[in-house]
């Protein structure tokens, strides 16, 4: 079982946890990033393709298996809890495992899962396939909370687990397309400009064409990077980590 570093207003203490129940349907979220992890990739949600969600800035998400979900959180982490009582969590460095997508398999829960993310989601697979395109990957973080959904007139609640993995393009973010089946643009942001958006939720920052009363910036898949990078950012977790590349 998980031992976790629960951070929170009556101090840091030691504690065992497990995954939330069976109530809490899980979804990968990957963050992508490019020049060292400066500049981030975010799409605009397509109304086609995303009918619950439609026009909204996001990262990118895939609803997955239980027992996948449950491979990927089978490690040593340390955890945050934010006074919204949101559950945010980061591995230990000696736990972390950073995997190079042209050296592994997808034997391994995390690489599969990211593999199937991004091939599906950005229409890249078979540039990942034939070495175009070629990432790091490494489980970062987790976040529960509620999900709205407005579907035909019919509003409905949802409890979700965010799964959080960063994604490192080591080549290839030439690559990426300007849309996706899943997404009507894809452009990459400064990790500033992307906290800037989120706080301020505008989307022009984003990208200028875009009408702040058509988009939305919004989701749990852009809480969990924003928590996560000014989590590293304050050192909250004061923990080395280990360098981008290495496995």
């Amino acid at each position: 079982m998980p031992v976790f570093l629960a951070i929170s207003n009556q101090g840091i203490q030691l504690e065992k946890r497990t995954r939330p129940n069976n109530d809490f349907l899980p979804i990968l979220c990957a963050g992508v990033y490019r020049n060292n992890g400066t500049e981030i990739l975010l799409g605009v949600r397509k109304p086609d393709t995303n009918l619950t969600h439609p026009d909204t800035i996001s990262s990118f998400t895939l609803r997955i298996p239980s027992s996948l979900a449950d491979s990927i959180l089978d490690e040593k982490t340390t955890t945050a809890e934010s006074n919204r009582k949101i559950e945010l969590s980061i591995p230990a460095p000696s736990e972390v495992r950073l995997l190079e997508s042209r050296r592994k398999r997808s034997h391994d829960p995390v690489y599969f899962a990211v593999r199937a993310l991004l091939g599906y989601k950005l229409s890249i697979g078979e540039k990942i396939d034939i070495g175009e395109i070629d990432f790091t990957c490494k489980p970062v973080s987790t976040l529960t909370g509620l999900v709205y959904h407005e579907f035909g007139g019919e509003k409905t609640v949802e409890k979700n687990l965010m799964l959080y993995v960063e994604v490192n393009l080591k080549n290839g973010s030439d690559k990426i397309p300007l849309q996706s089946s899943s997404y009507s643009l894809l452009k990459w942001i400064s990790r500033e400009d992307f906290l800037t958006m989120y706080d301020l939720r505008d989307p022009t920052i984003f990208s200028g064409d875009l009408n702040p009363s058509k988009i939305c910036v919004k989701g749990l898949c852009l809480k969990i990077i924003a928590d996560t990078l000014r989590l590293n950012e304050t050192k909250i977790n004061s923990l080395p980590t280990p360098e981008r590349g290495s496995v």
